[in-house]
């Protein structure tokens, strides 16, 4: 079996959705 980094991909395409998420959710807050 290959060892896929599947992980690490679903990682670097969630890093930068969830900071911009979370980044506008803070923006959004008084």
């Amino acid at each position: 079996m290959q060892n896929t980094p599947i992980l690490d991909v679903i990682e670097r395409f969630l890093n930068p959705v969830l900071g911009k998420s979370l980044s506008m959710y803070f923006k959004n807050t008084p």
